[in-house]
């Protein structure tokens, strides 16, 4: 008589065997979602947002205010109060947050305030909380991206493709707004995105070295479109001139 041998399956979830439903307590007759559905649909919107693994563990419990100035502390209190206050105001005009910084020039050098503040700490921790609950963010580091979309604009299919992504995205995080040299077509890039995400109400994460005023004397259109979108969560990092002129720094990493 032959023997049978057994199969063992292995589950990535052993309580619900990976169908993510499992039976109701309440009743036995109705199915509910395993705790585990949700684990995997974070983990399928970290795929999609592009935010690297280096960027998962980043939150605002790990953005250190002791000791630092109290810009640094009131930063990360907004950026926690946009996340509290998210699902009121994500339908407004007014539904973004932004971290900005602000430059002066001495003769030819140009010295920038709020380089190393945690600008970018700040939005991934935003974006990492939001993806938690369920809503989807699409990271847009801005050098690369406008690189790639900029090298690729003959290519309609691919374009329409690549740039549909960044507009249509539940929220969309820009990491260094117009850093370093900037042509026609990168500003022309960022405002076919950001207005039609200012038309479609559709939310805004942003950093930057510039200021506000900044970006105005770049690009009026786009610059416009972001002071309205982040009228009520708009960070601007700030130093008097005096301050800049014998070095202080709002740079953590410097310490």
């Amino acid at each position: 008589m032959g023997q049978f041998q057994t199969i063992q399956t292995s589950y990535e979830c052993p309580i619900c065997k990976d169908t993510e439903i499992v039976e109701s307590k309440d009743d036995k007759w109705k199915f509910v979602s395993c705790k585990c559905a949700e684990v995997k649909r974070y983990k399928k919107m970290i795929q999609r947002s592009q935010i690297g693994n280096q960027f998962l563990k980043i939150g605002f419990k790990e953005f250190e205010t002791n000791g630092r100035n109290e810009q640094i502390v009131e930063a990360k209190a907004a950026a926690i109060d946009y996340v509290k206050n998210f699902e009121k105001i994500r339908k407004t005009k007014n539904n973004s947050i932004g971290f900005f910084g602000m430059s002066y020039k001495f003769g030819d050098q140009i010295k920038k305030v709020g380089i190393g503040a945690g600008k970018t700490h700040l939005s991934i921790a935003i974006a990492n909380n939001l993806m938690k609950k369920g809503i989807g963010v699409m990271y847009f580091p801005y050098k690369e991206a406008v690189l790639q979309l900029k090298q690729n604009r003959m290519d309609e299919e691919f374009y329409q493709r690549e740039a549909g992504k960044y507009k249509t995205s539940p929220v969309l995080l820009v990491d260094d707004l117009f850093k370093g040299k900037i042509t026609e077509p990168d500003k022309d890039i960022m405002f076919e995105i950001l207005n039609y995400r200012y038309l479609n109400c559709l939310p805004v994460i942003v950093s930057s070295e510039l200021s506000l005023d900044d970006l105005i004397d770049i690009d009026e259109a786009a610059g416009s479109r972001i002071i309205q979108m982040t009228k009520n969560y708009a960070i601007q990092f700030k130093l008097s001139i005096e301050d800049v002129r014998r070095g202080a720094s709002l740079n953590y990493r410097l310490r």
